[in-house]
């Protein structure tokens, strides 16, 4: 069958006879198709490019009359492709041709130029790849001494590219990864005492800079030359600060002390450096 109905360019047509033998003659080519009956044309038809298939099955269709046909043979140029008396098993193989791109239309160039060379067979229109970029199948339905042979590795074919095609170039995706800058965000002096339910004018001198040290808005304030102001009676506030969970003991007693011993203020102060150095 035809991609579509046929022109009719030569016809010339009669009735045959009725339960009678006849030899009919179908000769297909890229651009025509001549039919004869008993030796003589019957009509020729013109075709387009693509309208003859490259693979399919052969049968007889019936329209408004009923006959049967016997004694079948196809020839493939001198080669007699489906004999008449005998038709051999077939088998399915997959055959190497090199590597293919694509399906379309690249499989299909490539299946067409094997079996250009390989008459009997037929291509059943898969083709996967082996070896990317360097092999890949197509999977052909052939005569079983054909199969034995390509199994045997005695028939390797490959695809012979034209001089105008050449290997298509394939856009790569280049993946540049940027890189990440962590921003650590940092409370404001202000935000700490916020979240402790205090202003500036809650908290002395020397608790506001601890809480900017915690902060490392700026260094801290260096040490006093002169003794440290420490009540004994504040020991025990120390020890209660350790079972809160402030272990730096040396940070709990200078908090305390600028605290003036209210250990109130002292755990509030302590939770926001705690806060701020996460």
């Amino acid at each position: 069958m035809f991609a579509g109905f046929p022109r009719v360019t030569a016809a010339h047509r009669w009735e045959l006879v009725y339960q009678q033998w006849h030899a009919f003659k179908v000769t297909i080519s890229e651009r025509q198709a001549e039919y004869e009956v008993d030796g003589e044309m019957f009509a020729v038809v013109e075709l387009l490019e693509g309208e003859v298939p490259s693979q399919g099955y052969v049968g007889m269709v019936r329209y408004a009359s009923d006959y049967s046909f016997r004694n079948m043979r196809i020839m493939q140029g001198d080669v007699e492709a489906y004999p008449a008396t005998q038709v051999e098993e077939a088998c399915v193989v997959a055959v190497e041709v090199g590597p293919i791109w694509n399906h379309e239309p690249h499989a299909k160039e490539v299946a067409q130029q094997y079996l250009e060379e390989h008459p009997g067979h037929c291509w059943t229109g898969h083709w996967w790849t082996t070896v990317p970029g360097k092999m890949s199948v197509l999977q052909i339905r052939m005569p079983k001494r054909d199969a034995e042979r390509v199994q045997r590795g005695e028939a390797s074919w490959r695809y012979v590219e034209s001089e105008a095609e050449s290997e298509p170039e394939v856009e790569q995706e280049v993946c540049v990864e940027e890189p990440v800058v962590e921003v650590e965000e940092r409370l404001t002096v202000d935000e700490a005492l916020a979240q402790m339910g205090l202003s500036r004018e809650d908290v002395t001198e020397g608790m506001l800079a601890e809480i900017k040290a915690g902060l490392q808005m700026e260094e801290p304030p260096a040490e006093p030359e002169e003794e440290e102001r420490w009540s004994e009676e504040w020991d025990d506030l120390l020890v209660e600060l350790t079972e809160m969970g402030f272990e730096d003991e040396a940070q709990s007693r200078k908090v305390l002390s600028d605290a003036n011993g209210d250990v109130k203020d002292a755990v509030k102060v302590l939770v926001a450096l705690e806060r701020a150095s996460r």
